[in-house]
């Protein structure tokens, strides 16, 4: 068994190399020593491998880490002291867990334990526990990442989706407006033409205008000179 885990975490490590994540031994600062971790770095953001974590150690193991009972906060480490995990041992143990932001914006989650003060879980001091412990943690990383990545994968393919179904719509109302164009081209033309007949008319009738003015003036200049000659014979 021990050595059909170590060729399944070879595997694993192997794979996530690939894809650009780590699973391996890693040692980590806390409370001023150095402590022997399972480390893994993951591409999902500090909050989602967080609330993934707890939600997975509490369906699984029963282990509370959302705050409610034995977790407290040590800056970004997540502790539940004496709880007991039969998969690791029937000793109650301190869980540790701690999710940072590493530089080039990736995860990395380390995990880590004691059975009591300074007692820590190790390769070399306590290797069976230890591995059960990393199993643990593989477990997650096994079950949790290709739902991630499925999810991102169904995500994606919808995001695609909605882009090619506006695309379309924006093609088809693009279409409409081509027609609506041509149709108004074709109205604008109709329009250029009555607005030149108008203009036609309008000279047209101005000249008419001007010559009634011209007659008018003239009749009345008659009726004038007329009006005044019949004045003088009396």
């Amino acid at each position: 068994m021990k050595y059909l885990l170590l060729a399944t975490l070879s595997l694993l490590t192997i794979a996530l190399h690939a894809q650009e994540f780590t699973f391996n031994d890693s040692t980590i600062e806390y409370e001023d020593e150095m402590i022997q971790s399972i480390h893994v770095t993951l591409t999902p953001e500090v909050s989602t491998i967080k609330d993934k974590f707890e939600d997975w150690m509490d369906d699984n193991y029963e282990v509370d880490l959302d705050g409610k009972k034995l977790l407290f906060f040590n800056k970004d480490v997540m502790s539940a002291e004496g709880v007991v995990i039969p998969k690791i041992t029937s000793t109650k143990i301190d869980l540790h867990v701690k999710v940072d932001e590493t530089q080039n914006g990736k995860t990395d989650l380390n995990v880590f334990a004691s059975l009591g003060y300074n007692n820590w879980l190790s390769e070399s001091e306590y290797p069976y526990e230890y591995m059960q412990l990393k199993e643990i943690v593989q477990e997650f990383i096994t079950e949790y990442l290709p739902k991630y990545y499925l999810n991102d994968v169904d995500e994606k393919k919808e995001k695609l989706k909605d882009l090619n179904n506006k695309a379309e719509d924006l093609d088809q109302e693009m279409a409409s407006n081509i027609v609506e164009i041509e149709k108004l081209k074709k109205e604008n033309i109709e329009l250029m033409k009555k607005m030149q007949s108008n203009q036609k008319q309008i000279r047209k009738s101005e000249s008419q205008l001007k010559l009634s003015k011209s007659k008018f003036e003239k009749v009345n200049e008659n009726v004038k000179s007329m009006n005044n000659y019949d004045q003088g014979r009396k």
